[in-house]
């Protein structure tokens, strides 16, 4: 990929301009590679967009002293930027991130899809906001990459609307999927023991939630309606466990493997609105929410973003869907952990940071060590049941603890 190419959109660049950057699985990595070849032209720049960790690992604040990102996400690799208040993090329900664009104004917004197809450019990858931006940009260009897979979206982006054509014939981001260890196995089969045939079933990101799937393909007539798709859901379609029926995701975060499933399968990638709004998702019955944590605490409480008191990620949709599942009928909400990491119990007397899931949002708690259905179980039986999640050398100070917190109440 030759940097100039790229000339006509880093022309655009002024101190002082807000650019939306398509980010997830539909970050340009030749958009990357020419800024990194001209930092300067960041100067003053303020890039906004839902970078996600374990996703998007480029630091565009980082590319200048001047620069700035914006985003609901804080991955760790925008660590040193954050840091110097260069980076502007925005705790937001992933379900609110459509209004959260709407209510901004871009200079530039810049999108990364295939070749268009009747006057109309599929989102690709990632249909979350991208299409709220281009609506809110004073311009709008497109990075047209004929690798990047043509996928039906509910909304598509109208030729018309486009500004700026750029050549990104180039790879596109890739995540190979995590196939877990041990622990991650076990804790699978506990969660997987919940999952019925003919559910409706959201799952996040991470090594936790791609296990669940891969304990699934003995399921028949499963759903999928959730915020992405991961490279597992190719396991689950090639097993027959998936019914007739028309997938909802806003984007898909995989391998090559999953590329070609989007380009194929029957999927609609739609915008956070329709992918993560409660009112929407309690209407589905049968609906299993599964997402992974960080901590949780004897009150049930989750925390998915903070470690060692720093801020490494963002509440995400695990709320949205978690209280959804738990309004819908028959549905369940189920947050899978390891029980301790690098000695240190994962299951913890109380959170110190923000709360990412309120203890009134717990349902089904699962760990090596089993599940603890909590949903309707009072103070001191829920404790009970967590503190037998945790790893057994730290069972003993848990309840000790939670005595303590149960005497101050």
């Amino acid at each position: 990929m030759k940097h100039s190419y790229f000339n006509k959109l880093l022309d655009i660049l002024r101190p002082g301009a807000r650019v939306f950057a398509h980010a997830g699985p539909s970050e340009s990595l030749a958009l990357r590679a020419a800024l990194a070849a001209e930092p300067e032209r960041a100067a003053g720049v303020e890039f906004v967009g839902v970078f996600l960790t374990s996703v998007n690992d480029f630091d565009y604040a980082g590319l200048h002293p001047t620069a700035r990102m914006v985003s609901s996400f804080t991955p760790p690799q925008m660590r040193a930027s954050f840091e110097t208040n260069r980076f502007d993090f925005t705790p937001l329900h992933y379900s609110e991130l459509g209004a959260w664009i709407r209510s901004q104004r871009f200079d530039l917004a810049v999108l990364h899809c295939p070749p268009e197809r009747d006057g109309r450019f599929s989102l690709g990858l990632n249909a979350d906001v991208a299409l709220a931006a281009a609506q809110r940009a004073r311009q709008t260009a497109v990075i047209v990459n004929p690798n990047m897979p043509w996928t039906r979206c509910s909304g598509p982006l109208d030729s018309t609307r486009v500004d700026l054509r750029i050549d990104g014939d180039g790879p596109l981001l890739s995540m190979p999927a995590d196939r877990g260890d041990e622990a991650s196995d076990i804790i699978a089969d506990h969660v997987a023991a919940f999952v019925r045939d003919s559910d409706v079933v959201q799952t996040g990101i991470g090594r936790i939630p791609g296990a669940v799937l891969r304990k699934l393909t003995a399921r028949r007539n499963l759903r999928l309606h959730g915020g992405m798709l991961s490279d597992e859901v190719v396991d689950l379609a090639r097993a027959g466990a998936l019914a007739p029926a028309t997938i909802t995701t806003g984007q898909a975060i995989g391998s090559q493997i999953l590329h070609d499933f989007a380009r194929e399968a029957d999927a609609l990638f739609c915008s956070t609105d329709e992918t993560h709004d409660p009112r929407r998702l309690m209407a589905l019955d049968d609906f299993v929410a599964i997402n992974s944590a960080i901590e949780v605490d004897l009150f049930g409480q989750v925390n998915g973003e903070f470690v060692n008191g720093r801020q490494i990620s963002g509440v995400g949709g695990s709320s949205d869907f978690a209280r959804a599942a738990r309004w819908a009928k028959n549905g369940r909400s189920i947050v899978a952990l390891p029980a301790s990491a690098r000695g240190k119990s994962r299951i913890v007397p109380r959170i110190a940071g923000p709360v990412s899931q309120t203890r009134n949002d717990a349902d089904i708690i699962v760990t090596e060590h089993g599940a603890a259905q909590i949903r309707h179980a009072g103070l001191d039986a829920r404790a009970e049941q967590l503190i037998a999640l945790a790893a057994p050398e730290h069972r003993n100070d848990l309840a000790a603890a939670w005595r303590a917190l149960r005497a101050q109440m």
